[in-house]
């Protein structure tokens, strides 16, 4: 994601693709209901990319409220039909602290550092994963209620939601090395800090691709797509009598 970032991006595209087929045989036919749900979650996740793109959400890497809000986020992505927890994850800016956590950690089991596995395991796993119970918890029993109550509505607002994520998606964009008085993570850079800045904090730019980028992005594309749709597939297979 830091450094082959229109890779993932594109694997990622092709994921959460393959799960609009998914949602829309639970969703047909369209009803009225269904497409003004789908619409105002299409809204709402065009309106977070935007929000992402200029900065205004993505912060508070690694604090515990933030932490517990993406566990709780990223079940809610388990539960609900084809949503990309990985793209909500991107989406809050806590994909990169998480994934460099679960790094500290297995290194440090590994070398038999107890200590040293402390410290991400209390502040980054800990949050996260009492936020995955909160979420299969509330949103589980929610959702059942939605779909049962509201069957068309549910539906339509997820595949809204998955449309929607794409547009933060785009797979050519790199990240940047800030430059003294840009401002990242909230704080003007400095002489000082500007060695410190980590790379999964640097902004990012689109950039045209190359014959052969564009190529493979859309080869990555319909490889996740293929995942998904295959996965859905043996989820629906049901054991011979």
């Amino acid at each position: 994601v830091i450094n082959q970032r229109w890779v993932m991006y594109s694997l990622f595209i092709g994921l959460t693709l393959g799960g609009v087929p998914v949602v829309w045989r639970m969703a047909r036919p369209a009803t009225p209901g269904m497409i003004v749900a789908a619409i105002i979650a299409l809204g709402l996740m065009i309106g977070l990319a935007l929000l992402q793109l200029y900065g205004v959400v993505g912060g508070g890497q690694g604090s515990f409220p933030m932490l517990f809000i993406a566990g709780t986020v990223r079940a809610s992505a388990m539960i609900l039909p084809g949503l990309s927890g990985g793209y909500l994850l991107l989406l809050l800016g806590q994909y990169l602290p998480i994934l460099s956590a679960i790094d500290q950690f297995k290194d440090a089991l590994r070398d038999r550092d107890l200590s040293a596995a402390m410290s991400p395991a209390l502040s980054v796993m800990l949050p996260v994963g009492i936020g995955v119970l909160v979420g299969i918890a509330v949103v589980g029993n929610l959702l059942q209620w939605c779909l049962r109550t509201f069957p068309k509505a549910t539906l339509g607002a997820l595949l809204g939601l998955l449309v929607g994520s794409l547009a933060g998606l785009w797979p050519f964009q790199v990240g940047v090395p800030p430059e003294i008085g840009d401002t990242v993570k909230g704080m003007v850079v400095t002489a000082e800090s500007l060695g410190g800045i980590d790379a999964e904090d640097w902004p990012t730019q689109f950039f045209s691709p190359t014959t052969v980028q564009a190529i493979s992005s859309l080869g990555l594309v319909v490889t996740g797509f293929a995942i998904t749709m295959g996965i859905a597939m043996i989820g629906r297979e049901k054991p011979s009598a």
